[in-house]
């Protein structure tokens, strides 16, 4: 078997195993357990800002918080912070690079030439120039979850989860991330992935 070859096929192994790991998930959860959370948990809910947008959400949370029996209320000892971020970026796209031409100078009078003979992913003289995209559009939601003691200000838990939002309307989805974080509340994560039905 000839070395082209062998690397066209290792070349799309790699491809169709990058794809299916990126179709397995479209987000994450992270999270450390910092402290002891009480139980039964109470909690008093405090916002970065005012919006609409997260009073609704902290709407959401609190009945989410209900259902599982968690009280909230400015009476509670554990202060439940609520963040969320948009991230949104256009695509970059890398420039060309076929090799390197560098010349000597008067100490050094070698000169270098490097040339990219054959690559799947970048310019070379084999498949020619591929404007590749360098780091795709960045279109994610991020809902933070913090929990603190309110007489200590010690962290007892934190969690986020962040999701490629692929032009969807990031509310709803900040709403169908909240289950994810409260259902980890007390323990840790690392990269669990989670997907949206």
């Amino acid at each position: 078997m000839n070395i082209p070859r062998v690397r066209t096929i290792a070349a799309a192994i790699l491809l169709l195993s990058a794809s299916a790991g990126r179709a397995e998930t479209d987000g994450v959860v992270f999270a450390v357990a910092c402290g002891e959370v009480p139980r039964p948990l109470g909690v008093e809910i405090a916002l970065e800002d005012d919006s609409r947008e997260s009073l609704a959400l902290r709407d959401a949370l609190e009945a989410l918080l209900a259902k599982q029996g968690v009280r909230s209320g400015p009476e509670s000892g554990v202060r439940l912070t609520l963040e969320t971020a948009l991230m949104r970026e256009g695509e970059r796209r890398k420039g060309f690079d076929m090799g390197e031409f560098r010349r000597g100078n008067q100490s050094d009078q070698r000169t270098q030439f490097r040339v990219n003979l054959w690559s799947s992913s970048a310019d070379s003289l084999i498949t020619g120039r591929r404007q590749q995209i360098e780091a795709g559009a960045i279109d994610e939601i991020r809902v933070a979850i913090t929990l603190n003691d309110k007489a200590s200000g010690r962290c007892l838990w934190q969690g986020e989860a962040l999701y490629d939002l692929k032009g969807a309307d990031p509310w709803p989805v900040a709403e169908r991330l909240l289950p994810r974080l409260i259902e980890r509340f007390g323990r840790g994560a690392d990269r669990d992935p989670i997907r949206l039905d």
